[in-house]
């Protein structure tokens, strides 16, 4: 059954962008409902897939939000019809799990704009659905102004040679034209990293250990291309293949990558070497992110030649791959391993020109210099907890579910999820964070 949510006059209901909320529990509606009563939509809601798409045909709503696992039709096949019926709706998935075949159905068929997950953070659910209805003004807005200019250049064939004012003017609107379609360029690509985060947020629900490495690594990687004078799209692929890199461990046995490689049994080991090219083959298959995946394949290479899985060797491996191997090595000896920093940072040291780039080891060790602070552990309880705040150990609840990793830098975000997760399975410890002297 559908209900509305309607303006007090036709009017405001013209001016209000329409958001279409399509849930099979009433009781998540309702929620929705309340989280969005201030905000300045006309709010349709329904639980049946089918009324949805009816009401897509009818009203073209600026976004849909859609509860991927339905009885009926699952939230990725509803998108992918409402991405043929309505192409400038802009698309989101709520999802209360990890599932990375969905997340691929829905970004490959649906085109999905982003994943929110249950429970939701109203804050955060809010600031998406207002980046999803200006998405949908953008795109809008743009095919306005190339129809705009459209007619202006024919308008410009039509001119008479002689009124050579009239053309400088009107070159010149053309040219602020062109700066608005340049900025509406830029917020797609800010839309572009929103879809890559998609990718992180799953990898962080399915274990908080790899979530938080991936994040560091993309986080050192990207300090290391600009120390390297890396710029532009080249950097962005650099910070955008770490924080996928080990995308193609989604699914395997937590030990598998949560021991080092060397105290592996060899089945394990060669389950490992697989998820280079996993993480390749999954990521080829989204066009805009075939570049990154070329790097992802090669983050195991060794400048000498013995990594896997091409056995590329020195300049053969791509810069950003090279960059990528020697991150993940020092956070795993820090974060996985417990190796004390300046132990860590000498390992690298003697494996430069075996397993890493000489160039890259002599930037990574400049970029050590000075990071010599003592950090001591400090148990604090839940309600303490700042942001900024780095955790000393994993946290873990009383069902057993690790909630974030050792290493983890806490947000506003992480401690209200910590804290929420705690009323429905609390946290079995005080939490240890680092102190730095």
């Amino acid at each position: 059954m559908m209900e509305q949510l309607s303006p007090s006059t036709e009017e405001e209901q013209e001016r209000m962008d329409t958001i279409l909320l399509v849930d099979d529990e009433a009781n998540i509606l309702r929620a929705l409902k309340r989280v969005l009563r201030r905000e300045p939509y006309r709010l349709l809601t329904t639980t049946d897939p089918q009324e949805a798409l009816d009401l897509v045909r009818k009203e073209a709503p600026a976004v849909v939000v859609s509860d991927q696992k339905m009885p009926r039709m699952s939230g990725s096949e509803l998108l992918s019809q409402v991405k043929i019926v309505s192409p400038d709706t802009v698309r989101i998935m709520l999802t209360g799990y990890a599932d990375m075949h969905s997340a691929l159905a829905a970004i490959n068929e649906g085109q999905v704009f982003r994943f929110i997950s249950k429970p939701w953070n109203d804050d955060e659910l809010r600031e998406v659905l207002r980046q999803a209805a200006f998405q949908n003004y953008l795109v809008r807005e743009n095919r306005r102004l190339m129809e705009v200019t459209k007619r202006q250049n024919q308008e410009l064939k039509d001119l008479n040679a002689n009124l050579e004012k009239k053309v400088l003017e009107r070159t010149e609107q053309l040219h602020q034209k062109h700066q608005k379609l340049k900025a509406l360029y830029r917020r797609l690509q800010i839309n572009f990293r929103d879809t890559v985060r998609v990718f992180v947020e799953l990898t962080e629900m399915y274990d908080p250990f790899l979530g938080g490495h991936s994040k560091r690594v993309a986080t050192l990687s990207r300090g290391l291309a600009e120390r390297l004078e890396i710029a532009g799209v080249e950097l962005n692929l650099v910070e955008i293949a770490a924080y996928l890199h080990d995308i193609g461990l989604l699914g395997f046995p937590k030990e598998i990558y949560r021991r080092s490689y060397e105290l592996l049994k060899p089945a394990q080991q060669a389950l490992f070497r697989s998820h280079t090219e996993i993480g390749h083959a999954l990521l080829q298959k989204i066009e805009f992110l075939r570049q990154v995946a070329v790097i992802v394949r090669s983050h195991h290479e060794r400048f000498d030649g013995t990594g896997f899985p091409d056995g590329y060797s020195g300049a053969d491996i791509p810069i950003g791959a090279r960059i990528i191997h020697l991150a993940s090595t020092f956070d795993h000896l820090l974060h996985r391993d417990g190796v004390p920093r300046d132990k860590a940072v000498s390992r690298i040291r003697r494996l430069s020109g075996v397993a890493f780039d000489p160039l890259v080891v002599n930037v990574f060790q400049d970029m050590q210099t000075g990071v010599t602070r003592v950090a001591t552990e400090v148990a604090v309880d839940l309600a303490d907890l700042k942001e900024g705040m780095q955790l000393a150990r994993d946290v873990n609840t009383a069902s057993g579910r690790m909630l974030m990793a050792k290493g983890a830098e806490l947000t506003a975000a992480h401690i209200q999820r910590l804290q929420r997760f705690n009323d429905i399975d609390p946290i079995v410890d005080r939490i240890y964070v680092y102190q730095y002297v």
